[in-house]
């Protein structure tokens, strides 16, 4: 009996032993688990963040781009204003008039600056 009643104790020791065992091993594995968790997570907030990025690129690419389109469309209607200058004092020029030195040096009235400017507005247009 006693014989029995020290296997009994041993194999108790021993189960106990093998509990605290896994007890261990099973809160490594948690914690193995929690910290693979935050790793994902916090690589899932990376690429939103590299997302939200692209997206702000890809948004100023585009408005750099309409930016690059107004300014084309600018140069084009300058170049056609400018083209609309040197043929008026090209006609001024073949017209011979005296005054024409004097017209051009003189500040334009309001009402000649709105007449060219919608002229010039209408050639640009065309």
């Amino acid at each position: 009996v006693e014989q029995y009643v020290t296997l009994v104790g041993e194999k108790e020791t021993a189960i106990a032993r093998l509990a605290a065992e896994v007890r261990v091993a099973n809160d490594a594995l948690e914690a193995e688990v929690a910290r693979r968790e935050r790793a994902e997570a916090a690589i899932a907030e990376e690429q939103r963040g590299i997302r939200r990025l692209r997206l702000k690129i890809q948004s100023e690419h585009d408005a750099a781009a309409q930016v690059r389109q107004q300014l084309e469309s600018a140069h084009g209607i300058l170049a056609n204003v400018q083209v609309s200058l040197v043929e008026a004092l090209i006609s001024a020029s073949e017209n011979g008039s005296g005054s024409t030195q004097r017209e051009l040096s003189r500040p334009p009235s309001s009402s000649s600056r709105r007449s060219r400017r919608g002229a010039a507005l209408d050639a640009t247009a065309s």
